[in-house]
């Protein structure tokens, strides 16, 4: 192996449990799916972690669609942070809190409108590449380069998560695949 290329494995310790015990201190390991793969946080003595679950308001301000892979487990993810009981929350999008409930109400408003805005979109067919840029037009943003694929895998995050749950379809035509609403 090329040391210059690759550095060697790390040694992977694969833990079945959802908690973890080093001598006094557990700590409980929490799943956050949706914003990315296998997303994971942790609460240690009245601390939790959140990850990267929750976004501020002048994110939405400015960048109006935080990327999630999966935008229904997602929400799912936010409805489990309600739960969550702290004194503090420590997240890799805001400052810390002692309290989440309002961010926790904002980010969902978002990712609903959004979810709606993709079903409302999609009652009329159209090409990936259009979804992309309905949805860039839609929330007012102009993004060039490396952003735009961003943001593109952030939409297909979406029509991911709408046709496995059954609420788009699509097909291909003329070697594009084209999505619609059920």
């Amino acid at each position: 192996m090329n040391r210059f290329i690759m550095a060697n494995p790390s040694p992977v310790e694969v833990f079945s449990s959802n908690e973890l015990q080093f001598d006094d201190l557990k700590i409980e390991i929490l799943d956050l799916p949706g914003h990315s793969v296998n997303q994971k946080g942790f609460l240690v003595d009245g601390v939790a972690f959140v990850a990267d679950t929750l976004f501020p308001d002048n994110f939405f301000n400015k960048q109006r669609l935080p990327f999630n892979y999966d935008p229904n487990s997602h929400a799912q993810t936010l409805e489990k942070l309600r739960k969550i009981e702290a004194k503090h929350y420590i997240g890799g999008h805001f400052l810390p809190q002692n309290s989440i409930s309002t961010l926790i109400a904002n980010n969902l408003s978002h990712l609903n409108e959004s979810l709606s805005f993709m079903r409302d979109l999609l009652k009329t067919p159209m090409p990936q590449d259009r979804v992309v840029k309905a949805f860039l037009d839609h929330y007012g943003l102009k993004k060039t380069n490396w952003e735009y694929f961003l943001y593109r895998a952030t939409v297909n995050g979406y029509l991911s998560s709408l046709h496995k749950h059954g609420e788009i379809k699509y097909r291909v035509f003329d070697n594009l695949p084209v999505w619609y609403a059920v």
